[in-house]
């Protein structure tokens, strides 16, 4: 990977395509984690790519590529959120009420909603190690490398998550 890093470094367009392609949902992960809305992390995740073809120069470890991506996800991400948060006149939903039932197992979608809704609630921390192990698949190792963290922190963390969301949903009655 560290080929590839320094070939797009030097400018070759195709390398960092590749690199796209190889950490797009790890970059939305990370930014889903922040933003908590799919359409705006999208949009912030196509403007981290743009950033970090931009600022790739600076890149001074090219093994590193992957935190040094994610520092530039999630700086973009609160960026994003702020901005947002300063356009709205409404006030935010306290919750968000799970899609309506149908004959097509809706049951299973309205408890996948009310899961996301409790991921959501966790430690912006917690919320992005969740988003990469269960959502993006990462393994422990990757996420670690990924974060920037020893594998044990990373463990740590999605265990303290994974407690916070049993005992979330124990008390809601589920």
């Amino acid at each position: 990977m560290q080929e590839i890093v320094d070939r797009a470094k030097r400018g070759d367009l195709q390398a960092y395509g590749t690199l796209v392609e190889r950490y797009e949902r790890t970059v939305f992960a990370a930014v889903f984690s922040i933003m908590g809305d799919s359409h705006a992390a999208e949009d912030v995740t196509q403007e981290v790519f743009i950033q970090g073809y931009r600022k790739l120069a600076s890149l001074r470890d090219t093994s590193r590529f992957a935190h040094w991506l994610l520092s530039v996800a999630r700086r973009e991400a609160v960026r994003a959120a702020s901005r947002a948060h300063r356009r709205r006149h409404l006030p935010i939903p306290e919750t968000i009420d799970p899609p309506a039932e149908n004959s097509n197992g809706s049951l299973l979608e309205e408890d996948k909603a009310n899961l996301l809704r409790h991921v959501q609630d966790l430690p912006a921390h917690e919320r992005l190690v969740v988003s990469l192990r269960y959502f993006d698949g990462h393994t422990m190792r990757e996420i670690a490398e990924i974060t920037g963290r020893p594998v044990g922190t990373v463990t740590k963390r999605l265990s303290r998550a994974i407690d916070r969301l049993r005992n979330s949903l124990k008390l809601e009655g589920r």
